[in-house]
């Protein structure tokens, strides 16, 4: 092996080596992606229990009992709708 097939060589394993440390930068950047997108569901699907139970106790409060109303249902229905 002469060296310019040597040099030719190492250019290439560098250049292996770059596009190794793209991809995982990459993978990186994805599982951070899901992790904010997963947080930001969780933020507001605790937003929208909380505004629903708020809503429950003040419709209990101008209406008494509320149980002919499912919001077991709402809250699943809600959680449908941001998937």
């Amino acid at each position: 092996m002469n060296d310019t097939d040597h040099l030719l060589e190492i250019a290439r394993e560098n250049q292996l080596g770059s596009h190794l440390d793209g991809y995982a930068k990459s993978e990186k950047m994805e599982e951070l992606r899901e992790e904010e997108a997963l947080d930001l569901i969780s933020c507001r699907l605790a937003e929208s229990i909380d505004t629903m139970l708020d809503l429950k106790k003040e419709l209990m409060g101008e209406y008494g009992d509320m149980k002919h109303l499912d919001f077991k249902e709402m809250i699943l229905d809600e959680v449908e709708g941001m998937l």
